[in-house]
């Protein structure tokens, strides 16, 4: 029989920008995420549309950026070896590899709180327990791919301490009983949540 999947549906308004991203969530074998962000960055209007697909251990196994600002941005990325390897090999589509992000488990797409869910979810830290992890880091909306090194602290009632270890920029990050946020400091608020 095939499993049914299960959908969830998440509306976030940026709250310093003039954007707005509705995203879809959908669980099956494995997760899928499709998103789609509109809005006016620094004075350009500009319009992106991400896909992650991640286990049900919340690793990430490809994502995809497409993007209009101005110019037109396509990134595709995949892993292309096991989840249970130390090392993380990053390929895209034409068989390129890139070294650099061997040691990046997770990614961070700048332009969307989602992918706050991920590190969250797979680490789960106890209370005031820190979690340093190596980030693949997608500067939107530049298109720019860093390694960064990022600190999750959980600092208790659903809230967690987000720090950039590459620069001095840091945040609380509010979350809902499933680690999706619902405030992001003054950046990001959910204002709607679906469960289909």
């Amino acid at each position: 029989m095939a499993m049914k999947k299960k959908q969830e549906y998440f509306v976030w308004d940026r709250l310093d920008e003039k954007t707005i991203e509705y995203c879809r969530v959908t669980y099956a074998e494995l997760i899928s995420v499709n998103s789609d962000i509109t809005g006016i960055v620094d004075d350009s209007p500009f319009h992106v549309n991400y896909n992650l697909i991640i286990n049900n251990d919340w690793q990430i196994y490809s994502f995809s950026i497409k993007a209009w600002t101005g110019k037109e941005i396509n990134i595709f990325l995949k892993r292309i070896n096991s989840f249970d390897e130390k090392s993380f090999v990053w390929s895209d589509e034409a068989g390129n590899l890139y070294p650099d992000f061997n040691e990046c488990l997770d990614i961070d797409i700048s332009l969307t709180p989602l992918t706050n869910t991920l590190p969250i979810r797979r680490l789960s830290p106890g209370k005031n327990q820190p979690a340093i992890i190596d980030v693949l880091y997608v500067e939107m909306p530049s298109g720019n791919l860093k390694h960064v090194k990022q600190r999750y602290t959980n600092l208790g009632k659903n809230t967690y301490l987000y720090e950039s270890l590459d620069s001095d920029f840091k945040s609380e990050i509010n979350i809902n009983e499933n680690g999706f946020v619902t405030q992001y400091s003054v950046y990001w608020k959910l204002i709607k949540h679906l469960i289909i």
